[in-house]
């Protein structure tokens, strides 16, 4: 293994992604430059196009061997020239139609393909001198192909019949018969060939089989959505054990909301999380210790990372690999602990597993982050409820209050009615007050169900009578019109910034509320008498906000819910118009 550079992420070493910059760079290119690459692909990716090139290529060379071969004359040379006739057919006609498939088939017909192979390449040495045969250059062709197609499977069974086949006609090789000492060498050389590449292939068909094995559990093993607020190391930590299949690993990382730094451990399955103190580090400050000189990690440890260092000598770790990530706002190391020696595949699979729990980590800071816009907003919106709610009904108290001072002291008769009016008004604000609380402390679920409009409207139109003194009328198109809740509470606060404005701001003493059902639309109208806004015409929601006109929160509320508004005071009148979606959410 060799020593991490510096800034890795996700992998063993910081790697651009050469393969996709040359992707890029193919993709813009011309037609021909592209036929090497596909060629590339093709060959790693059909094993069965390799070996009928091979085959091919083998029996051509096999007539040129016969040819010229004059050592080792065979008994039956009609016989041989047939059978590499026929064979050299065989393998041109296999080549030109594997070749010409356009579907990946690399299992039908390959074991037929083989046994006949095997029985060829015996015919022909049993024919041309035994184990002294020139065409025992067809044996590492059958190894490689057993190789590729089954791996460590067809390699070892393949190399069992081939290292049969030498043996057989070593027996019966009529030279050893006559005087055993003759070419010996040339026989055991040849079995040991054999035996070699064939350990050799079945070690390779095992690393290519771990290999598939560790991808096939990335594929089968996907990364869990982030649902709280809570770091996911141990989501994480299961996902490296079980892609990797290291016992011992750690992840460490620093919160940005805390500054915190933590560590997680997975040491055989078992799982902690602990929290690194940095006190715990104070003698290391200066100069963080080695492990040893033999067991130092893979990746430099530096002075500012001191907690690693006391991490890993308080876990009795040898050897670290490093996986660091660098996020926006925080950065973490994936360790895998006293790791086996790694092959350059195993290294790349360690890499994707580095990335992956950076995303995961990544998908968690965004979670946190939405949530914390979310909490950010609905604080947002329950100041505005406040502001067009209590604050609003506390001014027309306040207003009501000045009416009854001066009442007193004119009319007493009257105080008692408008006391009274005062009181029913701040007890049906404090019944809307409790709805509110009450649908926060449980959930949102029910702001979805549909309820009718016009019994909230008439309430809201009796409120704002008795708040403001105002002669309020009100209409429902359809009358019918069943809308969600939270719809509903947002076209009563509009309704209610609007008649405030109308009676503190325009000294209106007629307002008219009407809500309409436009097709996926929800229409406000609010219409007074009042001094207006001295437009003299219609203005829009954008003009609106770009010259900073009009009423704020009223604006602000339409924008919210992705709707539109405008402004007309023709006519001796005020015409306040909200249209917002259906499916708005505030």
């Amino acid at each position: 293994m060799t020593q991490m550079a510096e800034g890795s992420v996700g992998g063993v070493e910081r790697r651009q992604p050469e393969a996709g910059r040359r992707g890029a760079a193919v993709a813009s290119a011309d037609h021909h430059l592209d036929a090497p690459a596909e060629w590339v692909r093709q060959l790693g990716h059909r094993p069965d196009r390799v070996t009928a090139g091979g085959r091919a290529a083998l029996a051509v060379v096999s007539l040129l061997v016969e040819w010229l071969d004059s050592r080792h004359p065979s008994s039956h040379p009609e016989i041989v020239q047939s059978i590499l006739a026929g064979y050299f057919v065989y393998a041109v006609l296999l080549a030109i139609a594997r070749w010409r498939s356009v579907h990946r088939e690399i299992g039908r017909g390959a074991l037929l393909r083989q046994v006949f192979d095997m029985i060829v390449v015996a015919l022909l040495m049993a024919l041309t001198g035994g184990p002294e045969s020139p065409y025992f250059m067809f044996f590492p062709f059958v190894l490689i192909s057993g190789a590729l197609f089954w791996r460590w499977r067809g390699a070892l069974l393949t190399s069992l019949a081939a290292f049969g086949i030498l043996v057989v006609l070593v027996i019966f090789d009529p030279t050893v018969m006559i005087d055993p000492d003759t070419n010996q060498t040339m026989d055991v050389s040849r079995i040991a060939f054999v035996a070699v590449s064939a350990i050799l292939l079945v070690w390779l068909g095992l690393r290519e089989d771990g290999v598939q094995a560790s991808l096939r559990r990335i594929v089968s093993h996907p990364m869990p959505l982030q649902t709280s607020r809570e770091w996911p190391w141990d989501a994480a930590l299961e996902y490296a054990a079980h892609v990797t299949w290291i016992p011992r690993l750690a992840l460490t990382w620093t919160d940005p909301d805390e500054q915190l730094s933590y560590a997680a451990i997975s040491d055989y399955g078992r799982r902690q999380l602990l929290r690194i103190e940095a006190e715990l580090d104070d003698d290391w400050e200066t100069t963080p210790p080695r492990l040893g000189d033999s067991a130092a990690p893979h990746q430099q440890v530096s002075p500012e990372n001191v907690s690693r260092t006391a991490l890993l000598r308080s876990l009795g770790a040898t050897t670290v690999i490093a996986l660091p990530f660098d996020l926006a706002t925080m950065q973490g190391e994936l360790l895998v602990l006293d790791p086996p020696i790694l092959s350059a595949e195993q290294e790349a699979i360690a890499g994707i597993v580095g990335q992956r729990v950076a995303l995961l980590f990544d998908q968690a800071r965004q979670f946190r982050r939405m949530l914390e816009h979310a909490e950010l907003q609905q604080r947002v919106h329950i100041a505005h409820n406040l502001h067009d709610g209590v604050l609003q009904t506390l001014t027309g108290t306040t207003l009501q209050l000045e009416d009854v001072r001066t009442l007193a002291a004119h009319a007493p008769e009257r105080v008692a009615r408008r006391v009274l009016a005062i009181q029913q008004m701040l007890a049906e604000e404090q019944r809307v007050l409790r709805q509110l609380i009450n649908r926060l402390e449980i959930n949102d679920a029910p702001a979805s169900q549909r309820v009718p409009l016009e019994p909230r409207l008439a309430d809201l139109a009796a409120r704002l009578r008795a708040q403001w003194a105002l002669n309020i009328s009100h209409a429902v198109e359809p009358p019918m019109l069943a809308l969600p809740i939270r719809l509903i509470d947002e076209i009563c606060h509009l309704a209610t910034e609007a008649t405030s404005n109308a009676a503190k701001h325009g000294q209106a003493t007629t307002v008219t509320l009407l809500v309409q059902c436009r097709g996926s639309l929800v229409e406000i109208t609010v219409t007074d008498d009042g001094t207006g806004f001295s437009f003299g015409r219609e203005v829009p929601l954008a003009e609106l906000s770009a010259r900073n006109l009009g009423p704020v929160r009223l604006r602000e509320r339409a924008a919210r819910c992705a709707g539109s508004m405008s402004i007309d005071d023709r006519g001796g009148r005020t015409v306040v118009r909200v249209q917002i979606p259906l499916e708005a959410r505030a």
